[in-house]
């Protein structure tokens, strides 16, 4: 189920004809995170991951981890670390950049 949810647009519920709720509450059951906490944790790592390269904009690590916007990619990434792209960035590599 995992290799599934980690394709882009995959749909695992019309793939097996699972209602969301139940491939839900199984999803839970067994990773001990709902879908969208394991998504949201698999994207900020690597997010973090991607950060540690300088060179990277930010525009490109947000658009790298499924956000659109690198605003809203910002925002969840504060959320989640409490701490910004830019100074999380900042802090392990000793420059800002972008």
């Amino acid at each position: 189920m995992i290799k599934i949810i980690s394709r882009p647009f995959a749909s695992p519920t019309s793939r097996y004809f699972f209602s969301k709720e139940y491939l839900s509450r199984l999803f839970k059951q067994r990773h001990g995170a709902n879908i969208y906490e394991y998504l949201q944790q698999v994207r900020m790592s690597r997010a973090k991951e991607l950060l540690l390269n300088p060179d990277m904009k930010v525009k490109d690590i947000a658009q790298r981890t499924g956000f659109e916007e690198k605003s809203y990619f910002s925002k969840a990434f504060r959320t989640y670390f409490g701490v910004s792209p830019t100074a999380f960035r900042a802090e392990k590599t000793g420059r800002a950049g972008e």
